[in-house]
């Protein structure tokens, strides 16, 4: 579609400024109509060119690279009164290596891209593609929707629906993901909430800033549209999973590579396991993140949440060797409040044998015959 590029005096302005700092490789958006400041970013190097261009693919924003070495060469690069033809296959092919990455960051992989580049190709107002797979032997259905822009022939992926098998309950729960400027959970991660789990994100607010904050699904309580309520747990909020791993034992922590691989891994939502070191015993465990108690949860190997006291007597075992139970028990019978097997019958037959010899008891006469022995 014919387009003509406008430049305003302010951006202009700031060439000017940034050429002169040697700042050369330019990233302009070639959707938009009137260049204005924020449509045009100047950096020093190439790639820093382009890592902004390919990071700023949305709706309304389509980022191309130029080189100039001074104001003239930049006007001669930049359309400027002229008109553009867009190649519609350079386009098509941009927008499939674009979406093609996207998939694969996002989890689904590369057995989607001979299907993507079929629908692209036939350019209908919307599509969608269907994925399935395993997560930890659970089968995982997607449905994933496509829709091109109104105002440039570039498709983007705008939600997927996914339909899960849970751990616990083995019970089927479905929730629809949606993505914001291309970004958006992976699917291991929406797993991993339906699972109900906490997952870290960074996230951009109504003003597009950029902050992180835990997300957790309410499995209990769905919204109008049948998704589930989204809980979420900002920064301020005062969760910090260092400290709550802390509180316990772990033996990865000690590890600074094994350390940042365990909070990688509790971040995207897993249930990782983890080794209790005390100075009786090594124990194996798993751990959750649980940022609305700001701490984490424990689980044994048999997948059983670990409560209260039974972490406790878990960390007493890591320490003695034995459990509170056993310490009480044995406490008792050094106390004598507990006698052990064999011992009352033993006790009783001592008793009595002390009574005889107080002369409290009457022993029973031995002979045969009656009246007094000669």
């Amino acid at each position: 579609m014919p387009r003509e590029h406008v430049i305003s005096d302010e951006l202009l302005d700031e060439a000017w400024v940034s050429l002169a700092r040697n700042e050369n490789w330019v990233a302009y958006n070639e959707i938009s109509y009137f260049l204005e400041k924020g449509d045009m970013h100047f950096f020093k190097t190439s790639d820093e060119a382009h890592e902004f261009s390919n990071s700023n693919i949305s709706e309304y924003d389509n980022y191309r690279v130029v080189f100039a070495g001074s104001i003239d060469e930049l006007l001669k690069k930049i359309p400027y009164g002229e008109v553009i033809n867009l190649n519609f296959k350079i386009m098509n092919e941009k927008n499939f290596e674009y979406l093609k990455d996207q998939l694969k960051y996002h989890g689904f992989g590369e057995g989607l891209q001979p299907e993507l580049q079929t629908q692209l190709s036939k350019a209908g107002a919307e599509f969608t593609l269907a994925h399935k797979t395993e997560v930890n032997k659970k089968e995982l259905e997607a449905t994933l929707y496509f829709r091109r822009s109104d105002t440039t022939d570039m498709y983007f992926l705008n939600k997927y629906d996914l339909r899960a098998r849970t751990e616990r309950k083995d019970e089927t729960l479905s929730q629809t993901f949606y993505m914001n400027k291309g970004q958006g959970v992976t699917l291991k991660e929406a797993y991993n909430l339906l699972n109900g789990r906490a997952v870290h994100k960074e996230l951009l607010d109504k003003e597009d800033q950029k902050y992180k904050a835990w997300i957790q699904l309410d499995i209990s309580s769905r919204d109008k549209n049948g998704n589930f309520e989204r809980k979420q747990y900002h920064e301020n909020y005062g969760f910090d999973i260092r400290a709550a791993l802390a509180a316990y034992p772990i033996k990865e922590l000690g590890n600074p590579e094994e350390k940042e691989k365990l909070l990688k891994s509790l971040e995207k939502g897993n249930l990782q396991q983890v080794t209790l070191k005390g100075e009786m015993a090594e124990i194996k465990v798993y751990v959750e993140a649980n940022p609305q108690y700001k701490a984490v949860n424990l689980y044994d190997t048999k997948m059983q949440r670990l409560d209260q006291d039974q972490r406790r007597e878990l960390l007493l075992k890591l320490e003695t060797g034995e459990t509170g139970k056993q310490q009480e028990k044995d406490k008792k019978q050094e106390l004598g409040q507990e006698e052990q097997p064999g011992k009352k019958e033993l006790k009783a037959s001592k008793g009595r044998e002390a009574w005889e010899n107080k002369g409290l008891v009457t022993k029973k006469r031995e002979g045969k015959t009656k009246g007094l022995g000669i």
